[in-house]
């Protein structure tokens, strides 16, 4: 698991994702809904949704990561 206790960021991180692809395709669609996330009421889940939020932490975490080794 990773530092934060997260362990979706813990996921995306030793499973090697594209981060950007990931942030990317979890955008706002201009209303303030995911574009990507469907939801069973009202067709998308708000924005940011968790996916995102989690691929954000796992971006900084990276960052942070490479501060630290550099």
């Amino acid at each position: 698991m990773s530092a934060d206790g997260d362990p979706l960021v813990a996921f995306f991180l030793a499973e090697g994702y594209d981060l950007d692809r990931l942030r990317a395709e979890h955008a706002d669609d201009g209303s303030g809904r995911c574009r990507a996330c469907g939801g069973p009421q009202s067709g998308r889940f708000r924005w940011p949704c968790d996916t995102r939020r989690a691929a954000d932490r796992a971006v900084e975490r990276q960052r942070a990561d490479r501060d630290t080794t550099s």
